[in-house]
């Protein structure tokens, strides 16, 4: 690790393996320590640059959420969020069968993974 970052205002710290951030990514950094589902750290790999919300090459961990958007809108990944009939307290306990994690495969060979979550209350 290069270096840590934890000052006043920042709920979590930013930890970095890159050692000069780009000054947009580090603003991403500090917003994303600062968010309130974020848990331990905000880690920041040697390959660290602005991304959109967040930096690309940063790492993060939620609790009690899902952000597909944190992982970028310029990857392509296949992520997608969608209502379905795992009650959210199954998560909480981690576990989780196999059976819940459907694979589909799609063309060119990649699979498709969806998590069938449900929310227990409504909204």
């Amino acid at each position: 690790m290069k270096w840590v970052k934890m000052e006043q205002g920042l709920r979590i710290p930013i930890k970095s393996w890159c050692e000069d951030t780009e000054p947009g990514a580090m603003v991403q950094a500090e917003n994303l320590a600062k968010h309130p589902v974020l848990a331990h750290h905000v880690a920041l790999m040697p390959d660290c640059h602005q991304g959109y919300g967040m930096p690309i090459g940063g790492v993060i961990a939620a609790k009690d959420a899902i952000i597909p958007a944190a992982v970028g809108v310029d990857i392509g990944c296949g992520m997608i969020a969608v209502e379905t009939d795992v009650p959210a307290e199954r998560l909480a306990r981690n576990s989780l069968t196999p059976q819940d994690v459907p694979r589909a495969r799609a063309k060119a060979g990649h699979y498709i993974c969806t998590l069938r979550v449900s929310a227990t209350a409504s909204t």
